[in-house]
C-alpha cells in the first residue's frame, strides 16, 4: 500500500476516507494517518488534526497513537 511505503498524499488521503468520505466514518484511523502524513512533513495533515481531536474521545486519540506507534515500528 502506498500509504505503508511512505507516500505522504495517501496518508493524508487515507486520512480524508476515513472522516467518513465513502466508508463508514473511523477518526481514529483519520487519526492515525494524519499523525503520519504529518510526521513527514505534510502541513494539511497538521491542520485536520488539530480540527478532529475535539470530535474525539480521550479514548480514541490515545489508540489512535497506539496505532501510529505501531505503524512507526513496522515501516520505519
Amino acid at each position: 500500500m502506498a500509504a505503508n511505503q511512505g507516500l505522504v498524499a495517501a496518508q493524508y488521503n487515507l486520512g480524508l476516507i476515513a472522516t467518513g468520505g465513502g466508508v463508514p466514518e473511523n477518526y481514529a484511523g483519520a487519526y492515525l494517518w494524519w499523525i503520519v502524513a504529518k510526521a513527514y512533513g505534510n502541513e494539511q495533515a497538521a491542520t485536520k488534526l488539530n480540527v478532529l481531536k475535539p470530535s474525539m474521545g480521550e479514548r480514541d486519540i490515545v489508540e489512535a497513537q497506539r496505532l501510529a506507534s505501531d505503524w512507526w515500528e513496522q515501516h520505519r
